[in-house]
């Protein structure tokens, strides 16, 4: 089964009143497979799923470390009839 991270910014939280959640999801994770895992775990008819990968980015600390945050896919799930799903932002 595939793990599924909700993602919390502004924009996320606007797009769930129209029934669009974001989460973060494996990098090998297909549409059909995320569609799947959310409709067996929220049992809600899934309308679509956009995928977008988001690159990797190296940002400095200090003033000679460099890091590189890790890339990632988002997945943007569509219910069907602007359905709304109960999400934990508990860890």
């Amino acid at each position: 089964m595939l793990s599924f991270d909700y993602i919390v910014t502004e924009k996320s939280n606007q797009q769930s009143h129209i029934g669009a959640y974001h989460f973060k999801v494996p990098m090998n994770a297909t549409k059909i497979a995320i569609k799947q895992g959310m409709q067996k775990l929220y049992g809600k008819k899934v309308a679509s799923v956009n995928l977008i990968r988001v690159p990797a980015k190296t940002r400095n600390i200090g003033k000679k470390v460099m890091t590189k945050r890790k890339r990632y896919k988002k997945a943007i799930v569509t219910f069907v009839g602007n359905e709304k799903i109960e999400i934990n932002n508990t860890k």
